[in-house]
């Protein structure tokens, strides 16, 4: 099984200079991650100098010669400490960077730099800016009735066949106060990917990344589709199948389906016990 960073390293074995190097991996990231802007800095070894290497805005942004660092609290982050800094907002970016303006200007309001190590030195940075991203809490649940979890799987047939299905108990029971949101646990889905599953599959609701699988791990997920209805407060309150319409793999009933996750929240909605025999 090939990954989109194959190519890097069909890349980084090409004798010559290292620009296709930089385009893979800027494809890459592209693919995985997402982006809209993409550039790569050397930093000098006196860390008070960096020099632009590569972008994917030579307009905006090109290549060229050194200019000095600023000081700043990113800079002693990310330089000094060599940690990598995510900015999920417009905020964020303001914070971090003195052109933010140009930044947002290009659709960009959030940004994850990271910095590249080497031999105990800080060699550069690998910058990925996009359009602004957010972190979500379980503080949003609590003005809910219910919170409803898919646990989806992009290339789990079985998880993709049922998206129609969640599309309608969506439309059928937010308005009666129940949050929705799709989970993606596994550590091989980046938001690049996560977006482009749900834009295809016509998900209308957030889209979470777990790639440590805590919250599968806190709800006892262990495959896709899952679903589970969580209180506001977190109480697990149902966990299992949308409804018993798969019998194996490529065979479905299309008769006497029992609507399991429909009931489950019926239930919840009206105030009733959803039973253990659902857990």
């Amino acid at each position: 099984m090939t990954t989109p960073f194959d190519s890097c390293l069909t890349a980084l074995r090409q004798a010559g200079p290292p620009e296709a190097l930089f385009k893979a991996v800027d494809k890459a990231l592209a693919e995985t991650v997402g982006h809209k802007l993409f550039t790569l800095l050397y930093v000098a070894p006196d860390g008070k100098r960096v020099k632009r290497l590569y972008t994917n805005m030579p307009k905006e942004y090109p290549v060229g010669g050194y200019k000095p660092v600023t000081e700043s609290d990113w800079h002693k982050l990310v330089i000094g400490r060599r940690r990598a800094w995510v900015g999920f907002t417009y905020e964020d970016v303001k914070w971090a960077f003195f052109d933010h303006e140009l930044i947002r200007s290009l659709g960009c309001e959030s940004a994850i730099n990271v910095p590249v190590v080497y031999a105990g030195r800080v060699l550069g940075t690998m910058n990925l800016l996009d359009a602004a991203g957010r972190k979500h809490t379980a503080r949003e649940w609590k003005s809910a009735r219910a919170v409803a979890l898919f646990f989806i799987g992009a290339e789990c047939p079985i998880s993709n066949r049922y998206a129609p299905e969640i599309n309608r108990l969506v439309a059928a029971y937010s308005a009666q106060g129940v949050a929705f949101y799709g989970v993606h646990s596994d550590p091989d889905i980046g938001p690049a990917v996560a977006l482009r599953h749900a834009q295809d599959y016509g998900f209308d609701f957030p889209v979470l990344l777990d790639p440590a699988q805590t919250l599968a791990g806190r709800t006892g997920v262990i495959l896709t589709p899952t679903a589970v209805i969580l209180s506001p407060a977190g109480e697990l309150l149902y966990r299992g199948r949308i409804d018993n319409r798969y019998l194996d793999f490529g065979k479905y009933r299309d008769a006497g389906v029992k609507p399991d996750l429909r009931l489950a929240l019926d239930a919840v909605v009206a105030g009733v016990n959803v039973g253990d025999e659902a857990l």
